[in-house]
């Protein structure tokens, strides 16, 4: 390992990402939900990713860090890296999202995309009501 470049790395990602830290030596378990979770994406910035898979990345964070999560993906869009985000938020879903791909039990009911993003039209397909 190359503990100069981890400790560079670290410092970048705390720096970028507005972790909330007192020292780049602590425990990751011992941060807050949402600083936890800004740790978790800047792991997968500095491997360079094109595409992240993002599985409820706000559940259990408070408002504010779920804005600067926000934030975060909006920059790395804008970058060109694709985000595929897993999320049970409707309004997170629909704030995020180019399009949306609708699942009920397992089984694709429709992709839906921005234009038209219906709140109703996308409750009925998670509830498998196709009509």
């Amino acid at each position: 390992m190359d503990l100069a470049a981890e400790q560079q790395n670290a410092a970048t990602c705390i720096e970028q990402l507005r972790v909330k830290t007192p020292s780049d030596q602590q425990i990751i378990r011992n941060l807050s939900g949402g600083n936890q979770q800004k740790v978790v994406l800047g792991r997968s910035l500095i491997s360079k990713a094109q595409i992240l898979l993002c599985d409820e990345p706000t559940i259990g964070v408070d408002v504010g860090a779920k804005a600067e999560i926000y934030k975060i993906f909006e920059k790395l869009t804008a970058e060109g890296i694709t985000i595929l985000l897993v999320s049970s938020y409707l309004p997170e879903m629909m704030g995020l999202a180019d399009r949306v791909l609708v699942l009920y039990e397992g089984t694709p009911m429709g992709i839906v995309t921005r234009r038209d993003f219906d709140e109703e039209k996308l409750v009925r397909l998670a509830s498998g009501i196709t009509a």
